[in-house]
Order: structure tokens, then sequence, then C-alpha cells
């Protein structure tokens, strides 16, 4: 058959008019299930995203590390310390065995400073990406304070 005697629709066929064939989008409950669905979605990805920044992998890309240790005081017993960054707004009470861990803390050269009866100790510490430093056993200083202070101009 050549392509003059195939047969064409030509203008002889038309659409026959019926309202189910006409574009008014998906019936309201499948609209409803599509919002859902990326609502669904989208909190999965930011709930995902939050726990990938919470990770150690997260915490190397990040650049953020952390350190731990547990403090003593002369008489090597454990005590309950305040332990905080210098210029950052991350701390951390120890629990009552003296232990503490400090996570998020910006990679580089910082100051750790733990605080115990109103003294505070300085350690300065170099934090790794995405790593734990141990500060090991850190000794601190029991000191009397007066029970008066006089103070003269």
């Amino acid at each position: 058959m050549s392509l003059e005697d195939s047969p064409t629709l030509g203008n002889d066929f038309q659409w026959e008019d019926n309202p189910e064939l006409e574009e008014s989008g998906p019936p309201k409950g499948q609209r409803t299930a599509r919002i859902v669905i990326a609502a669904l979605v989208i909190i999965g990805l930011i709930l995902g995203g939050i726990n990938f920044l919470q990770s150690d992998t997260g915490a190397q890309l990040a650049g953020k590390g952390s350190i731990s240790g547990f403090a003593v005081n002369e008489a090597d017993l454990p005590v309950a310390v305040e332990v905080f960054v210098v210029g950052h707004s991350i701390e951390v009470q120890s629990d009552d065995d003296g232990n503490f861990s400090l996570d998020g803390i910006p990679a580089g050269e910082q100051i750790i400073v733990i605080g115990y009866q109103g003294m505070g100790h300085e350690f300065p510490v170099s934090i790794i990406p995405g790593e734990d430093v141990s500060l090991g056993q850190v000794r601190v200083i029991e000191t009397e304070l007066p029970d008066e202070i006089n103070v003269t101009p």
C-alpha cells in the first residue's frame, strides 16, 4: 500500500463532547493525598539532614569535634564541675562522678575552662573535626574562701 492509498483521519475525525475527558485536574482526594505525601517527604528530608549533621561524618564536614574527660579533686575523688569553651556558648555540667562530654566544638585551638568552687582552670585543647579529644583525668584544686572579706577604701 502506498502512502497516497493509506487511510487518514483528515477532517472527518472529531472528539466527542465528554465532560469526563475535560482537564479539570485530579479529584480532591488525590490532591489531598499528594499534599500529605509531599509534606511527609519534606519532613523526612529535614529530619534526615538534622540526623546527618549530628553524626560523626556531619561533624567532620562541619568542622566540629568533641572533648570528654572526668574531674577529680586533690584526693583523687570525683567532683562535679562546670565545663565550657571560651568564646562560644558551649557548656556542660559534669555528673556526680566528674564525667563530662562537650559536643559541637569548632575545630582548631580552643580554650576549655573547668570551673570548680568558684575557680576556673584553663586548658588549651586542639579540636580535631569529627573526633573526640579525651582530656582524661583532670585534677582541680580546692580552695578555701574566707568567711568575710574586708575591703578598705
